[in-house]
Parts: C-alpha cells; sequence; structure tokens
C-alpha cells in the first residue's frame, strides 16, 4: 500500500494544475469516486493549501498523496457507516430531522426575498437622491430593500400563525417540565419542550425571557418550514448530501466508543509504549571543534587553566557556525545531536569542559550552560494524546480490512488495481 501511494503522490503531482478543473477520476471505491476537483478542493483546505505551490516537487507530491489517501479513507469509512446503516439510528434521524427543518425554513425565506421588488418610483427616487454617486446608491437600494424583507418577514409570521391556528404555551414553563410538554401546537404542528430545550445541558428551568425568545425564534421556523413544505419546496438533495457527508463522521463516532469506552485498554496501550510520555533532556551547549587531536588537547589544557572556551570558539573554531556564534551553539535535543557528543555530556557537570570528543567533523570540545532534565509525563498528563494514538493505530488496521470488502481502483495510476 505504501508503495502504490508513492506512485499516486508522484502521478498526481505530475498531472499539475490541468487536473484540477476537471472532474477525472482518481480512486474508484466500489460506485463511489475520489476526483482530481475533490483532490484540490481538500488540498486547499488544508493547513498546507496556501504555501503548497511554493513547496520543492517532490514535498507537493508527497503532500497530495497523503489527501488522497485521506480521501479514500473517508470514502470507506462512509461505505462501512452505510453498510451497518448508522444513518438509521433514532439520533440520527433526529439531528437528519432538524437539519431538514432548518433547509425548509431557509428556502422559504429565500423565496420570500424573491418577491421583493421596488417599484419603478422608488428606483427613481433613489436615483434622483443619489444622481452619480453609485455606491451611495446601491447602499441606499439595499438598505430599503431590506427594510421592506423585514416587514414582510414579520407580516408573513402572522399570516402563517393564523393559517395553521399556532397556539403558544408558555403557561406550562414551569419547574419540573417534562421534555414531552408540548409547547407549540397548531395544525399539524405539535412541538415539545424538549426540542427547544437540551434538558440534559439545562435540568433547570433556564431564565423566563430567554426561554420565550427561544420559543418565539422557534416558532418562526417550525412555521416556515410548514409553509414550505406545504408549497412543495424540494431540499432532498441537500439533505441526501448532507447525509452522505455525515456517514464517515458517524462511522467513526462508533468507531471511537468501541475503540475508547474502557478506560483500562487506554491505559495498557500507554503502559505498553514506555516512550510515549517520554520528554527528552536538553542541552544548551558551547562548543570548538578543531581538525586535530593535539590541537583540542592544547586547547582544552588552556580552557582549564583559565581560558574562555567562547573566545577560543570564535577564533579558531572549524564549525562556521559555531565559530560566527562564538562556541554558542544552542539547545539541542537528547536523540536529536551526535551520539558520540551526548554520550560525553550526559553526566558532564554544568560549566565544565569535556575530554576530547572525536567525531567525523573533527575534535570537539563541549562545555554545558544549562540543561533541562529528561522526563516521563504521567498518564493523567498523556491521556488524551494517549486515546487519540490508540484510535489512530486502530484506524489503520480498519481501513486495511475495509479495503479487502470493497473495490478500491486507482485509476491515477493508469491501471486498474484492486487494492
Amino acid at each position: 500500500m505504501k508503495e502504490i501511494l508513492l506512485g499516486v503522490a508522484l502521478c498526481v503531482f505530475s498531472l499539475g494544475s490541468a487536473m484540477a478543473s476537471t472532474k477525472q477520476v482518481l480512486v474508484k471505491i466500489d460506485n463511489e469516486v475520489v476526483t482530481a476537483q475533490d483532490l484540490e478542493v481538500a488540498l486547499a483546505s488544508s493547513p498546507f493549501g496556501v504555501q503548497a505551490n511554493t513547496m520543492p516537487e517532490d514535498k507537493q507530491a508527497s503532500l497530495r498523496g497523503l489527501i488522497l489517501k485521506r480521501l479514500v479513507g473517508s470514502k470507506l469509512l462512509q461505505l462501512e457507516a452505510a453498510a451497518r446503516q448508522l444513518d438509521k439510528t433514532p439520533e440520527f434521524q433526529k439531528e437528519l430531522a432538524s437539519y431538514r427543518e432548518g433547509l425548509l425554513y431557509h428556502a422559504y425565506l429565500d423565496k420570500l426575498r424573491e418577491n421583493i421588488k421596488l417599484s419603478p418610483a422608488e428606483l427613481k427616487d433613489l436615483r434622483e437622491e443619489y444622481k452619480s454617486n453609485v455606491d451611495a446608491y446601491k447602499a441606499a437600494k439595499a438598505a430599503m430593500i431590506s427594510k421592506k424583507y423585514r416587514a414582510m418577514r414579520l407580516a408573513t409570521i402572522k399570516k402563517l400563525q393564523k393559517k395553521y391556528n399556532v397556539a403558544l404555551h408558555t403557561e406550562r414553563l414551569k419547574q419540573g417540565i417534562k421534555p414531552e410538554t408540548i409547547i407549540i401546537s397548531g395544525t399539524g404542528i405539535s412541538v415539545p419542550y424538549g426540542d427547544i430545550i437540551d434538558a440534559e445541558k439545562y435540568p433547570s428551568l433556564p431564565e423566563i425571557n430567554w426561554l420565550e425568545n427561544r420559543i418565539f425564534e422557534h416558532t418562526e421556523l417550525v412555521l416556515m418550514a410548514k409553509a414550505a413544505r406545504d408549497d412543495k419546496l424540494d431540499v432532498s438533495a441537500d439533505i441526501a448530501e448532507y447525509r452522505k457527508s455525515r456517514l464517515p463522521s458517524l462511522m467513526m463516532a462508533s468507531l471511537e466508543k468501541k475503540w475508547t469506552s474502557d478506560e483500562k485498554k487506554i491505559k495498557a496501550y500507554y503502559d505498553s509504549r514506555p516512550d510515549m510520555g517520554k520528554v527528552p533532556a536538553r542541552w544548551h551547549i558551547g562548543q570548538i571543534v578543531v581538525a586535530d587531536e593535539a590541537k583540542a588537547k592544547s586547547l582544552r589544557r588552556k580552557i582549564l587553566l583559565g581560558k574562555s572556551l567562547f573566545v577560543l570558539a570564535g577564533q579558531v573554531s572549524i564549525d562556521p557556525y559555531g565559530r560566527s556564534r562564538n562556541g554558542d551553539m544552542g539547545w539541542i535535543m537528547e536523540g536529536k545531536g551526535n551520539p558520540k557528543i551526548e554520550k560525553a555530556i550526559r553526566n558532564l557537570p554544568d560549566g565544565k569542559v569535556s575530554p576530547v570528543i572525536k567525531t567525523a567533523k573533527g575534535y570537539h570540545l563541549v562545555t554545558i550552560l544549562e540543561r533541562k532534565p529528561g522526563r516521563t509525563r504521567p498518564y493523567s498528563e498523556m491521556r488524551d494524546r494517549v486515546r487519540q494514538e490508540l484510535i489512530n493505530s486502530k484506524l489503520v488496521d480498519f481501513l486495511q480490512n475495509a479495503q479487502k470488502s470493497h473495490k478500491v481502483v486507482w485509476k491515477v495510476l493508469g491501471q486498474q488495481q484492486k487494492k
């Protein structure tokens, strides 16, 4: 799989910007596809989107390959969620119903806006008032349309309330109110308290004025949505797209619950990886590098007699960086520096000069200005990171198994390959 992705990355990059403007299919997963356009959109919205074009070609290729891999993973999660009918659960059906109401509400508002027109006389008055000031004319026209829209919206709400015989039962707003208590009723309308207020978030009755405002807002939503349904406004395509876009998240939520609901499993994952919580030691060092051992030993004797390592480094060090900084090399992290130097300074007291250290770059004399000892962070500090790494490791195995259940064809390679 890794080799395939490298080939994918190189092929994707070589196709260049022309690919981004097409619907070319890069990968087919059962009946789902990832197109060139999908890749470009994902790249643009990634944290690296802005600087992607300034990266070296190999870095761009690697980034595109990684994003393509994630898009394929998302499609696999989508297909697995659909196969397990995670979108049929009562919780998601409630979410979908709420989203549908919002779509219908906005569709009806859009319809109202379309009916707002300024009369020829109103337009004439505006043109005469602002004459050649085009920007002021446009602003005044927009303000007039907005005013008409607000008036029409309020009038429409009153009209719909009357049409659907809507009643607000605010007298039922008392401490101990149950989620199933009907607060808004009317012809074809029955809204319980639990649809307006989350009882878990607000176990006690909220402040009454705020609560009544929420009810009025919800009443407007319900009225407009019902009117949209009666006018047969169609939002089915948007609903289908929303359902499809949510499937990967539903699958991940289900998997995360399965993998991390047991705290003992998360702790066991941490315990089995002793390096996970390790914070490496860091040393702020000074250094001289010379070309032969005898000179290094001579310099060490001078330092032991009181000469400054830093003054000498600025005079004789063959390391250009160190010489330009008078031997101050800044901080090095355990495991990131030269192993021979790290071994020599690990137990070196601060302010002391090391024995001569031979490396491929020459003969070194090192001193430690200050240090930050390493430590191991306890599980309590690491818990969130451990949980995420456990999820990531499990997800890799899950997606590999999912590929066995779904036909994945990498068309970007110019081959009909099932992987």
